[in-house]
């Protein structure tokens, strides 16, 4: 079958312990894939979902909850690395939406149910930091260059 211009195929993750099913990447009919958001996931191996799923079935690296700029960096590497996950983004164009996960569950403006500041530090510095390893900005910039801005600045 032909990849349909119009067909965009969009999941969310919810297969245990791992980004995507094996079967995704091979829907050759889609011209694109989005995904809606927990591209990962922050918890420590073991530590989230049903039965403690994330993380049991594809380890995260680090296996530890992640709450800095390195260790969001290595989780966002860790998931990269996944077999099932380099042959959909080398099947399809990806889209993918943010959502609380990439920085820690249930994440609004001023904290997350995930974040205890006295433990981990400034909510701010966390989720600055989650949002930098989210858009591979290099390490000195701190912010990502605005979606809306194309090569030519407009």
């Amino acid at each position: 079958m032909e990849p349909d211009p119009g067909c965009v195929r969009g999941w969310r993750c919810r297969i245990p312990g791992g980004p995507l099913d094996d079967s995704v990447a091979n829907q050759r009919f889609a011209s694109g894939t989005i995904h809606f958001g927990d591209y990962i996931y922050e918890y420590a191996n073991g530590a989230y979902g049903p039965a403690g799923f994330a993380g049991v079935t594809r380890a995260h690296d680090p296996a530890t909850e992640i709450t800095t700029l390195a260790d969001y960096r290595r989780r966002h590497a860790c998931y990269k690395a996944d077999g099932d996950l380099r042959q959909l983004h080398a099947a399809h164009p990806f889209i993918a939406t943010w959502d609380d996960h990439e920085s820690a569950n249930n994440a609004w403006r001023d904290g997350a149910e995930n974040h205890t500041e006295f433990d981990e530090g400034l909510w701010s510095v966390r989720k600055s930091q989650a949002i930098q390893a989210y858009f591979g900005v290099p390490v000195g910039l701190t912010t990502p260059v605005p979606l809306n801005v194309g090569a030519r600045g407009v």
